[in-house]
């Protein structure tokens, strides 16, 4: 096993074994999982595989099977959660591996969270496995049956 250097390269680490709960699937351009904060129920993350620092350091076939990929993503999350849209965040702040955060958005949030990010939620959901599975087996069909079209 490879010393982790990041919290997302372990994660990848953890989903190769099968041991990862937050894992979803592994889709053409890496692997997809719930956030383990559950701002917005269905919040996720797409993590490129093999790991690299950004978006830039990929070739355009590669790049754009990523951004397909996510927007399977998000429209299994709509799908699912019943949400209005997504957001799409490419930060790499604090682990600089390639990742998208995928964000639901809902019409009924109250007002002074609609036009901001998500950060401005106070009170963040831990992931709980045996709250969150079905959420995880839900999304799993629906980026599997999406992608397969």
């Amino acid at each position: 096993m490879n010393c982790a250097v990041t919290d997302i390269e372990l994660a990848l680490e953890y989903a190769h074994s099968g041991s990862n709960p937050t894992t979803i699937t592994q889709v053409n351009s890496g692997w997809v999982f719930l956030g383990l904060n559950q701002v917005l129920k269905g919040c996720c993350l797409l993590v490129a595989e093999p790991v690299i620092n950004t978006i830039a350091d990929l070739d355009k076939d590669v790049r754009n099977r990523f951004f397909d990929d996510m927007l399977v993503v998000g429209k299994a999350i709509t799908n699912i959660t019943g949400a209005a849209k997504c957001n799409y965040l490419l930060l790499g702040n604090k682990d600089p591996v390639l990742h998208v955060h995928i964000i639901p958005r809902f019409s009924n949030e109250p007002k002074e969270y609609q036009e901001h990010g998500p950060w401005k939620y106070k009170n963040y959901v831990k992931f709980e496995i045996e709250r969150d599975l079905p959420l995880i087996l839900e999304l799993k069909n629906e980026i599997d049956r999406l992608a397969s079209k």
